[in-house]
């Protein structure tokens, strides 16, 4: 199944901290200099990057800026073709298993009838 917004955005987010040699509190740390309003503390960060919870517009946004992006840096795959091609060959092999199943399910059914 494709990955949702949330997904991309914590993958992208880890992979562009640990890019930049950062550890999650002191990505934290950077978000504090932004101003109180856009800090993110190293709970918060762990736990989007973790997928156990998404970001609020306003932390995506605190932590795009603090690692130098735009927060659509975070939302996009670097590579589209590669990314794009890596789900479409993920999907084809899902849709190649599921009527594998089906025509199993079908030869069952002729088998007892």
């Amino acid at each position: 199944m494709p990955e949702t917004f949330g997904e991309i955005f914590a993958r992208r987010l880890r992979q562009e901290r640990e890019e930049r040699g950062l550890t999650q509190g002191v990505l934290a740390q950077l978000t504090e200099l932004l101003g109180e309003q856009a800090r993110v503390d190293r709970l918060a960060i762990n736990k989007i990057e973790n997928g156990k919870r998404r970001a609020e517009v306003g932390e995506a946004y605190a932590l795009a800026t603090a690692l130098g992006l735009a927060l659509d840096d975070l939302l996009r795959e670097r590579n589209a073709k590669a990314y794009i091609a890596s789900q479409v060959s993920t999907m084809e092999a899902r849709l190649r298993d599921l009527l594998k199943q089906l025509h199993d399910l079908e030869g069952g059914k002729k088998n007892d009838g």
